[in-house]
């Protein structure tokens, strides 16, 4: 981190600081030879609970036979990720991203017949690349692209980024760590603005669509669910170089099928959404640099999970859980 911040303040001072186009706010583009970095890092934490059905072929009413008992997910990551962006023209911006992660997840049964899908799945390396591309509407609006592609190696785990899928760590077995590259094509669209309001109120608003395009890793279905989302938000001012944000962020994401490296099967995930709430300070120590901390708590919903195991169809069905994420972004533009 410490080698980051050096990076970015040489790249301030070698640029001298030049008075460009601001880039603090969704819908805000670079102008035309300018350039973003941007380095983050956060910490995240989550917890679900739900019930287990140990044989859904029975009929409903029978729930003794049916196995019903209590199941928790809960996990925490460390993520970490640097962006890059160049203003082509005063209407085009093109970039990438590239981040590493690391994460624990874990589902628990408390039921003795649970113990064949308990589990403890650890994945940490970097990800794939995500192109980025935003063109400018008008002041403040932009249309926004973001296309995912799969370069991380499915040959070996000791791959910085590999989309090797992890083991987990069950009754049976010990477990082996995966990687962070998913294995597929992902795009998102969207559309992000910022404007001012009555009472010269600053608002900010985003809408996007995402979705991936299905493949194949270590002979499984790798895939992701197409997602909605929707974002507003509020960006004020406490003094001079100083501001705040808050931001609501609602998510609606569809059925889909694909392999769980959890359950080690293919599974048919449900319907999942996420209503999270979002606070940002923003710090400009001088000129083209801002240190932005932020926090978000959301509440979510996880998908269902129907999948087979040993020849008895049985689904996990979650009720509404948390995630909690504390993180910081450094970014310098020039």
């Amino acid at each position: 981190m410490i080698i980051r911040i050096l990076t970015f303040y040489a790249l301030v001072v070698a640029s001298g600081v030049s008075h460009s186009v601001a880039y603090n706010l969704p819908g805000d583009s670079l102008s035309a030879g300018q350039q973003y970095v941007a380095s983050s890092f956060s910490v995240k934490d989550w917890y679900s609970s739900g019930s287990f059905v140990g044989n859904a072929q029975r009929e409903a009413i029978d729930d003794t036979a049916r196995g019903f008992s209590r199941a928790h997910h809960k996990g925490y990551a460390f993520s970490s990720d640097l962006t890059y962006l160049l203003g082509v023209t005063d209407t085009l911006t093109l970039g990438m991203r590239f981040g590493y992660e690391f994460d624990k997840d874990s589902t628990k049964i408390d039921a003795t017949i649970g113990d064949q899908v308990e589990s403890e799945l650890v994945s940490e390396g970097g990800t794939d690349l995500t192109v980025l591309a935003k063109l400018k509407r008008h002041a403040h609006s932009t249309w926004d692209l973001a296309v995912t592609l799969p370069i991380c190696s499915a040959e070996s785990v000791q791959d910085v980024c590999t989309s090797r899928p992890a083991i987990p760590k069950t009754v049976d077995q010990s477990g082996e760590a995966g990687g962070q590259g998913k294995g597929y094509y992902g795009i998102k669209l969207g559309m992000s603005s910022n404007w001012i309001g009555l009472n010269d109120q600053h608002w900010v608003a985003g809408a996007s669509i995402a979705g991936a395009l299905a493949d194949e890793v270590y002979g499984n279905k790798v895939s992701a669910p197409v997602t909605f989302a929707a974002q507003f938000g509020l960006y004020n001012t406490l003094m001079a170089r100083h501001h705040w944000s808050l931001m609501v962020d609602v998510r609606k994401m569809l059925e889909y099928t694909a392999y769980s490296e959890a359950l080690q099967t293919e599974v048919d995930f449900g319907e999942q959404s996420h209503l999270g709430l979002t606070a940002q300070y923003h710090w400009q120590p001088f000129n083209g640099v801002q240190i932005k901390p932020f926090a978000e708590l959301a509440t979510r919903e996880l998908a269902s999970e129907k999948f087979v195991s040993n020849d008895l169809e049985r689904h996990i069905e979650y009720t509404t859980g948390t995630l909690f994420v504390l993180g910081a972004q450094l970014s310098a533009s020039f």
